[in-house]
């Protein structure tokens, strides 16, 4: 946007959208979408004549009013972005992915940084795990397989569940199945830098990446998977 966009309106009074095309060389189609995000914060207001519509700057102090609102809303939520900041500045993060694609990108981001022999604990329905591509998720094992990584399973008991813990030792996996009952609706993964929250409906994931935070979700898988035979 040039400097002087604002200019023609305040200066001249009233303009058209032509008008202020003319005026600032910023093509109508642009000036479209400026005028009404404009309009939206409350800089510009509208005149209507006929059929013609016609732009104008808002007062002044009326913009000024507006800013100090925003300005006041503004330090209402700052701790919150305070406290993001920080989190993010330390040593973790958090990070929310929403779609497949998306969450097929944290999977893929997963195999990307582990090391060989570092391990990759999951519990997980894998039926629902794989319905979400099925082809992605059978490449995904067989790529995961590939690494030389400690993978264990906890797996939600399903015909799917039985028969990959038949087939373990062909993708370098050691599975247990959960007792009946168990009904998951997200995936719980955990690597030796980040915890993994995978939820199913709607699909999303939430990446943790905080020491304390994965130390602890190590220690609850292993909790779970040494109460299991």
């Amino acid at each position: 946007m040039k400097p002087g966009f604002m200019l023609p309106v305040s200066r001249s009074g009233p303009c058209s959208v032509l008008a202020l095309s003319k005026e600032t060389g910023i093509k109508r189609t642009t000036l479209y979408t400026i005028i009404e995000s404009f309009m939206k914060q409350g800089f510009i207001r509208v005149e209507i004549k006929g059929v013609k519509r016609k732009f104008s700057a808002e007062n002044p102090e009326l913009v000024g009013n507006l800013l100090e609102i925003r300005k006041q809303k503004f330090k209402q939520i700052l701790p919150e972005f305070s406290a993001l900041f920080h989190l993010k500045g330390g040593s973790s993060t958090i990070k929310h992915y929403e779609g497949l694609e998306s969450v097929k990108s944290v999977y893929d981001r997963i195999l990307e940084e582990l090391n060989p022999k570092e391990y990759y604990w999951a519990i997980s329905d894998t039926e629902q795990w794989q319905k979400e591509d099925r082809e992605y998720f059978k490449r995904y094992v067989e790529r995961r397989a590939k690494l030389n990584l400690d993978t264990r399973l906890l797996l939600q008991d399903s015909d799917e569940a039985r028969r990959r813990k038949k087939y373990e030792k062909n993708f370098h996996e050691q599975i247990k199945i959960l007792p009946k009952g168990t009904s998951l609706i997200t995936n719980f993964v955990v690597t030796p830098r980040k915890l993994i929250i995978h939820q199913f409906n709607p699909i999303s994931a939430l990446v943790i990446e905080n020491p304390s935070v994965v130390k602890m979700g190590r220690e609850l898988f292993q909790i779970i998977w040494n109460s299991i035979e």
